[in-house]
């Protein structure tokens, strides 16, 4: 162990006392020296390949410093100056040939080798300035006094004395400035090239990579410039006579050319050719010609120049536009005069203004308010009374978060920006009362800045998204393109230099103004660390932003970036978009192609000699590209109930809204189906009537009345009306064609339900379940433990959203539980889907509120419109909707006598009514009529103990069995009596004599009878007759008259007898019997309107015939009404008051 430890250590120790020579490099890792040149030369010589890390590469004209990370030219390897950092360059590996190379010249002497053999003139012996490094020029020397100012100070040219180390030191310490008169450049020496005119001096200290650089002009001039006095010393020959062809300097090495200024020395180090300055950015403010030698800068009309390259607007003034906000939720727009620095307000009280214009042809602004409750395009014209102006909206619906906005004022056309739904749109200014707009480009990356080049007809576009980026494009939309995506993160503001044909755009992320050319290249940084950019507009020679975190406006030079300065500063205004005007422009300087148009809503230029018509929303180009045609199965209106009367609403197309009246009902409109179906919504309104709605032919049609509605729901496909019947507590269906009606759910506390048409479900929450049923009534659980308060529920791609008085929430099919999707602050009354956005109206207020279901759930933004019109009212909402029917209508190619349903399959099937039951023969179409349960029943239904139920059984039995015996004993005592004649009441609700002998009987009146205390005769084919009590009764009889001789005593003692044995026996007999019905017959009317089909008890209503249809007499039944009187006797009776028949039918 211990040898190991000790190995160890001496590893280390090894480590830390390696050291190499200059001329060596030190392989840290492998404790060995290589030589200097071996570092990143490619070839791996440390064994851990150390040497050749971190490496630059060096072209073949350079050599590689020790340190790896430089390069220099290798004429200056071994020169005498250190170039190297490390001053690796002039090592002890520099031999003595090399060194050979660099003798003094005549009239120089060499310093001590340890200054690297520095050669000075022999003038600098002994004048009182240390030259070399240890001073050595300076010993051995006679002191000389120079009078009062000894060296090595030197006097200024007022004759002041200064220390020698004070000139050309940067700071002037001579009272006339002349110590810091004259004097060099500081450059790197690599940058002091003979072929450009200039002399690189020789560096006071080695340990300094700038030299002082002088004119070539000044080498042997007599005069020493550099620090050293190299410039003087060696001019003893000539060799530059007739060597160049334009100028030559004389330095230590020989004759170098060079050449005038304009030009540049070519390969060939002899020969002048021309430079194009006007290739150098920002040689000229706006135009640049190059010359021979030389340039020239001018300016485009409307500027003029002055000086050699500045532009200055002469044709007019200059207005910057402002817009700003406040923290107390207040805009307003200003602005600023960047020659005479005037500063004004002429627009306040404003929302959240953005973006902003000016439109010359009406003195007016536009701008853009982003307002959450009312997103609009604002313009303001000047009325010309002491600067007031009037107010327009010119957009207000298709908004969500309109941002930036430039004017085209040669087309009349203004173009704005919407970050939400990322568009750029453009609207015609020409009438105010009528705009006309549209959506020329899509699916940007939240776009916001906008500029325009008006020569070139081009718009650009910031874009600071997911993919942040500039885009460029025509004025219509058209070859999109992006110019810039790499190194961009929050692009705002946009503007184009049109004379240079440039953008500058500024970076919130990076604090960043940047420039480029048109077509994305030459791109280069002016301004850095400026504090969240936004706005950015140029004006001559200089770009003006706006700065959103320090409220201010700054400048500075467009193409250097310096002489950065704040013109405004704001304590409390937030600087948003700016604009910048030039009066005393002429729109004609530029052609319009839209001039000599033939489109039929809107012209926009598509480059500069050419336009394209464009349609608004609702509409498209036919085949002649210049006339707009309605959309076919146009489905973008919303339908809003207010109050009595339904509205429809596009709000999510560019214009203004317009709410069309589509329908007006009698009474309140509570609530309407959640889907407008080609054109048709059902509405309900507060007394409980059922209309469907025509929105197109705005006309409605009562279907059903009198009921107690929650929620309903349409299938305009089938013609099937679905809602939550609030006093039943249940889910319901109705035909709209047969209005049978039927109940498919029971529930306990139905709260929402909506027909889900791609899936012939209807979903609803009972309680805190949401459910989906089948037309049949089978149930599905999606998610239980919903919220205690929802009351709206509506569907959309495999999704459910339903509200309560918190949230919107979301389930998606098949998950396990529903998320909070937004916050509302009050009560959703009504939720629906339209287009991709959930539309949502609140209890208590007039807004219109929505969000895009194809945003992010985590960066989801309410959207709200208000309806100002709509005021008071609650409202709901319809959202109108074409739907392809995957059965292909099934249901109307199928008959079916009550309701029709599409089942999952997309196949029609037939359902009855609740008072119904199919028949079932080969068609299973047709439903017929059930008895409805007796008075009996019901009661003895609610007797539901088990033994009570065991004893009315036994009860039953043994009175039916007294029943039969007793029957029989009364037929046969009939039989018995042959001169008896019996009456009996046919079914077809008429009295006929037997003995007649007719098999088929006319309908005759009803008598009226009154014995004792019995108001009725029965009859089980028709088994009461109620008979009003104020017919007197028949008091004598004789055989002498036709009056009806009194009910037997035993038929009266029947009638009478109470309890619950007689009740069952009455009961049982009606079991038998048809449906009740109750009918009328008044003092002049009969039962001649009445006519039944032969051996059928229902009775139908006919106006063209008075005849009942006659029945076989044995379809007709007994009464126990006897007596002598005739048919005749009987019509002689007839009472004029009324009498009520119940039948069964």
């Amino acid at each position: 162990m211990w040898i190991s430890v000790c190995i160890v250590l001496l590893y280390f120790q090894s480590i830390l006392c390696l050291t190499c020579n200059n001329s060596e490099y030190a392989c840290e890792k492998s404790n060995v020296c290589i030589p200097i040149t071996s570092r990143c030369d490619q070839r791996i010589d440390c064994a851990h390949e150390e040497d050749e890390a971190d490496c630059k590469a060096c072209t073949s004209d350079e050599r590689r410093c020790r340190n790896g990370h430089q390069c220099v030219d290798a004429k200056f390897w071994c020169d005498g100056f250190a170039d190297c950092s490390d001053d690796s360059d002039e090592g002890d590996h520099c031999t003595s040939i090399q060194r050979i190379i660099h003798q003094c010249p005549e009239d120089h002497v060499r310093c001590n080798s340890t200054s690297f053999g520095f050669c000075i003139p022999t003038s600098f012996l002994c004048d009182g300035t240390e030259n070399c490094v240890d001073g050595e020029d300076e010993k051995n020397c006679d002191v000389v006094t120079d009078g009062d100012c000894p060296s090595p100070s030197r006097r200024c040219l007022d004759g002041a004395c200064m220390p020698g180390h004070f000139f050309c030191d940067g700071e002037v310490d001579c009272m006339d400035g002349s110590d810091e008169s004259d004097c060099p450049d500081k450059v790197h020496h690599t940058e002091c090239l003979v072929s450009e005119g200039k002399y690189a001096c020789k560096r006071e200290f080695n340990h300094t990579l700038e030299v002082d650089c002088i004119d070539a002009s000044k080498l042997c001039d007599g005069t020493p410039h550099c620090p050293l006095g190299d410039d003087e010393g060696f001019c003893t020959k000539k060799a530059c006579d007739n060597h160049c062809d334009q100028l030559c300097a004389e330095t230590p090495t020989g004759p170098e050319c060079y050449c005038h200024a304009g030009y540049k020395l070519s390969e060939d180090g002899i020969n002048c050719e021309d430079i194009d300055e006007c290739q150098t950015h920002g040689v000229c403010d706006q135009i640049c010609i190059n010359n021979k030698g030389g340039f020239e800068c001018d300016c485009v009309t409307g500027y003029t120049l002055y000086g050699k390259s500045h532009c200055q607007y002469t044709a007019g003034t200059a207005q910057i536009y402002i817009a700003s906000y406040d923290s107390a939720s207040q805009g307003e727009i200003r602005v600023y005069d960047p020659v005479t620095k005037e500063y004004l307000l002429p627009l306040q009280n404003l929302s959240l203004p953005v973006g902003v214009g000016y439109y010359a042809a009406e003195h007016a602004l536009v701008w853009t308010d982003a307002h959450d409750g009312h997103p609009a395009v604002e313009i303001a014209v000047n009325i010309g009374h002491e600067g007031m102006m009037k107010q327009y909206t010119l957009v207000e619906t298709g908004l969500e978060a309109p941002e930036d906005l430039v004017v085209d004022e040669i087309s009349d056309v203004v173009y704005f920006t919407d970050s939400e739904k990322g568009t750029v749109s453009a609207c015609s200014l020409l009438d105010a009362d009528d705009v006309l707009c549209s959506v020329i480009s899509k699916n940007h990356f939240q776009p916001r800045g906008l500029a325009i080049h008006s020569k070139r007809k081009m718009l650009f576009v910031t874009e600071y998204g997911e993919e942040a980026q500039i885009t460029r494009m025509n004025q219509d939309g058209s070859d999109a393109l992006a110019i810039i995506q790499q190194e961009i993160t929050w692009p705002n503001g946009v503007a184009v230099d049109e004379p240079i044909d440039r953008i500058f755009w500024t970076d919130g992320h990076k604090n960043t103004i940047e420039s480029a050319n048109i077509d994305g290249k030459d791109r280069r940084v002016i301004v850095e660390d400026d504090h969240h950019p936004f706005g950015i507009v140029v004006f001559e020679d200089k770009i003006y932003w706006t700065d959103w975190r320090y409220y201010r406006l700054r400048s500075a030079n467009k193409f250097t970036g310096k002489n950065i300065e704040t013109t405004i500063t704001s304590n409390k205004w937030r600087l948003f978009g700016i604009h910048i005007h030039l009066t005393g422009q002429s729109a004609e300087e530029s052609a319009d192609p839209c001039d000599d148009n033939n489109c039929s809503h809107l012209c926009l230029p598509s480059g500069p000699d050419r336009y394209a018509c464009k349609c608004p929303e609702h509409m498209y180009l036919g085949l002649s590209t210049n006339e707009c045609q309605d959309l076919p199965m146009y489905q973008s209106k919303m339908m809003v109930s207010s109050g009595n009367s339904i509205y429809s609403l596009v709000p999510q197309h560019l214009g203004l809204v317009n709410l069309e009246t589509v329908g007006y009902e009698t009474g309140v409109v509570q609530s309407v189906s959640s889907e407008t179906i080609e054109n048709n919504l059902i509405a309900v309104t507060r007394d409980g009537n059922v209309m469907v709605v025509n929105t197109d032919l705005k006309f409605s049609n009562q279907i059903a009345s009198g009921l107690d509605i929650k929620s309903i729901s349409y299938d305009n496909n089938n013609y099937n009306i679905f809602w939550i019947d609030n006093a039943k507590k249940a889910v319901m269906i109705m035909s709209e064609t047969t209005k049978a009606l039927k109940t498919i759910v029971n529930c306990t506390q139905p709260k929402a339900l909506h027909y889900v048409h791609d899936k012939h479900r209807i979903a609803f929450i009972d309680g805190a379940n949401l459910l989906e049923t089948s037309m049949t009534g089978e149930n599905y659980l999606l998610v239980s433990d919903l919220p205690a308060d929802v009351s709206v529920l509506t569907h959309f791609d495999n999704a459910y959203y339903f509200a309560d008085k918190h949230f919107i929430y979301k389930y998606t099919e098949n998950s396990a539980s529903y998320l909070d999707l937004v916050r509302v602050n009050r009560e959703p009354l009504s939720l629906v889907v339209q287009d991709g956005y959930l539309y949502w109206t609140q209890q208590g207020d007039n807004k219109l509120y929505w969000i895009d279901l194809a945003s992010k759930i985590d960066s989801l933004k309410v959207n709200s419109l208000t309806l100002k019109t709509i005021d008071g009212n609650t409202m709901h909402l319809s959202a109108s909707k074409f739907f392809v029917d995957k059965s292909i209508g099934a249901c109307s190619k199928k008959y079916c006598s009550d309701i029709c349903i599409v089942t999952e399959e997309d196949k029609a099937r037939c359902l009855c009514g609740d008072d119904s039951v199919m028949v079932q023969d080969d068609h299973w179409t047709t439903c017929k009529k059930v008895d409805k349960p007796s008075d009996v029943t019901t009661s003895i239904a609610s007797l539901s103990n088990s033994y009570i139920s065991l004893l009315v059984c036994l009860i039953v039995g043994l009175v039916l069995t007294v029943l039969f015996l007793c029957g029989c004993c009364i037929v046969k005592s009939k039989r018995e009596s042959g001169n008896s004649s019996m009456q009996f009441f046919n079914r077809s609700f008429g009295i006929s004599p037997r003995r007649t002998g007719l098999r088929n009987q006319e309908m005759s009146p009803v008598n009226s009878f009154k014995s004792g205390t019995l108001n009725e005769i029965y009859n089980p084919g028709c088994y009461t007759v109620d008979l009003p009590s104020s017919v007197e009764p028949t008091t004598t009889t004789t055989p002498t008259d036709n009056r009806h001789r009194p009910l037997s005593a035993s038929f009266i003692a029947e009638q009478e007898r109470k309890g619950l044995i007689p009740s069952i026996m009455k009961s049982l007999r009606k079991l038998k019997d048809p449906k009740n019905s109750r009918l009328d017959t008044a003092e002049n009317s009969s039962y001649e309107s009445l006519i039944s089909a032969k051996g059928s008890s229902t009775p139908n209503i006919s106006v063209n015939k008075r005849k009942l249809d006659t029945i076989n007499e044995t379809d007709s039944a007994c009464s126990i009404h006897s007596g002598q009187n005739s048919f005749e006797d009987d019509m002689s009776t007839t009472s004029s008051d009324t009498a009520h028949l119940v039948c069964r039918f």
